[in-house]
């Protein structure tokens, strides 16, 4: 299928002029801000969007041969540099590379009628070596800080989630849910059995929630989510409905089959709360509905 854009022009990747020095700086604080590729993503399209005033900045990680622009996206790849194409819409599109190896691609767009610039293209050039680092770096520090049973995070970057999050400001919430008296069932059959609920519950967990939420596996046998635009009220409804579900489910179906139960805390940020704090206060929630009775969900105060 034939490319309904035309390369009009094209830059050589890493090459920094005196005029863009300031925007490659913000665009650089934006690629050391985290080690969190979604948020990292996100960053970088946000700023690299307003200093381009492009309508659309999103970085491609898949090859999708039906998408329009993937014949810009396989050029800019095949040549190694950054590439201007003008068509239904204005497009840049550079590569980004770690040690060689493709990390993805940024793509910006804006109307055919306010075509980028020249300096445009270049900056674009010019940031592209730093953003195929950076998310190398990102994806690196990920694998090394999952969890190997679950495939979810670990505590320590769930840690770094939280703190990120938090001093980014705005809504969130947080779930601490942990399973009631695992020990027991690991006694009674098995920890193969159990790894294999912990495994499912952590996928379990994960699927009820939306995509942007960050599901970790905090201990043993607990695990915890950080809702992101989420009120404490709106907190419990979804921990409730979760806790149901565990409490209907039967677990490890095609090989034991057992019931287990969870208990949650729930905890809103607070106006000027540190992650610690926050944190803490959903620890003690947990405490709480562990204290009242099990399989139960509490909210902090």
């Amino acid at each position: 299928m034939s490319s309904p854009f035309r390369v009009v022009a094209s830059a050589r990747l890493g090459v920094e002029s005196s005029e863009s020095a300031e925007a490659v700086h913000l665009l650089a604080l934006a690629l050391q801000s985290t080690l969190v590729t979604p948020v990292l993503i996100s960053r970088l399209c946000s700023t690299l969007s307003g200093l381009l005033r492009a309508e659309r900045c999103v970085v491609v990680e898949d090859s999708n041969p039906s998408d329009p622009s993937f014949a810009l996206v396989k050029e800019a790849f095949a040549r190694k540099e950054a590439v201007q194409a003008e068509g239904g819409y204005s497009l840049i599109c550079a590569p980004l590379f770690a040690e060689r190896q493709p990390e993805g691609a940024i793509l910006a767009a804006r109307a055919a009628a306010s075509p980028f610039s020249p300096q445009e293209l270049k900056l674009l050039a010019t940031i592209a070596p730093q953003a195929g680092f950076a998310m190398h770096h990102a994806r690196l520090y990920e694998r090394a800080t999952c969890d190997g049973l679950t495939g979810l995070p670990n505590r320590q970057r769930f840690s770094v989630e939280l703190e990120d999050a938090v001093s980014s400001g705005g809504t969130f919430s947080l779930l601490l849910a942990d399973l009631d008296n695992f020990k027991d069932k690991n006694d009674v059959y098995g920890h193969a059995v159990g790894d294999r609920v912990l495994a499912e519950l952590g996928s379990l967990l994960q699927g009820r929630l939306d995509p942007s939420t960050c599901v970790a596996r905090s201990g043993d046998d607990e695990f915890v989510a950080l809702l992101r635009g989420v009120d404490a009220a709106h907190a419990r409804d979804l921990a409730e409905d979760f806790r149901r579900s565990v409490n209907d489910r039967v677990f490890d179906a095609d090989h034991e089959g057992i019931h287990v139960t969870l208990s949650t805390g729930v905890a809103g940020l607070k106006q000027g709360e540190m992650a610690s704090s926050f944190f803490a206060r959903a620890a003690d929630a947990l405490a709480a509905a562990k204290r009242a009775g099990r399989n139960r969900v509490e909210t902090a105060k």
